[in-house]
């Protein structure tokens, strides 16, 4: 089975986490903070610490 990938700009990467963190009240400061620590997992091919935690934070 082939394995599907999805490209998202990083701007909007971004911009849907940290929604979804403040939303549930995390200040946008620390929002931001949490959103690049999980871009950057992502980027470095850490995928279990990347956006994929994000539901689990929330």
């Amino acid at each position: 089975m082939k394995t599907q990938q999805y490209h998202v700009l990083q701007s909007r990467y971004l911009e849907v986490g940290k929604k979804a963190l403040m939303k549930t009240g995390v200040p946008e400061e620390h929002a931001d903070i949490e959103m690049k620590s999980l871009l950057e997992s992502d980027l470095r091919g850490v995928f279990t610490h990347g956006i994929f935690r994000l539901p689990r934070y929330i």
